[in-house]
């Protein structure tokens, strides 16, 4: 509130810092009563967790990815709950992610899978060239009283 120690009046503080009067207003009789235009404490209640232990949650999600936040409060002795836990990492940026389920290979898929590779096991490079691998599907939208369309 340099402007007004300046001795400037409120309505060329207005002008000159493209505010309106009563915001200009509310700040001088801030400053005049606290003598700073600062913002006070807030009300709401205090944070469980410090910048510290927010830190260490985080450092235990990165080294063990899998884990859960169950297992992060364990592991911290922290008294947040699990859901605070969440709410911290989602802060720093880590996301909840759950790992990809692929689907295992049974035993015959496994055995055509190794007389495969030891029929092919001496093929070169040149070999693999002249082979042309594609993915293909027949896909039907719609199905004809024969079965074709």
């Amino acid at each position: 509130m340099q402007y007004l120690k300046d001795g400037l009046r409120q309505v060329e503080i207005c002008e000159s810092l493209n505010l309106t009067k009563s915001t200009v207003c509310k700040l001088a009789a801030k400053y005049n009563s606290t003598g700073s235009v600062e913002a006070g404490k807030s009300s709401g209640r205090p944070r469980v967790t410090s910048k510290r232990e927010d830190n260490r949650f985080r450092r235990c999600a990165v080294i063990n990815p899998l884990s859960s936040s169950e297992v992060i409060k364990i592991e911290t002795a922290t008294v947040a709950s699990t859901r605070t836990i969440r709410r911290r990492l989602f802060d720093t940026g880590l996301l909840a992610r759950r790992p990809a389920k692929k689907p295992l290979l049974n035993q015959q898929q496994r055995l055509k899978r190794i007389k495969f590779c030891k029929k092919y096991i001496n093929w070169t490079s040149e070999d693999w060239s002249r082979v042309l691998f594609s993915d293909e599907a027949t896909f039907q939208q719609f199905q004809s009283a024969n079965g074709y369309v």
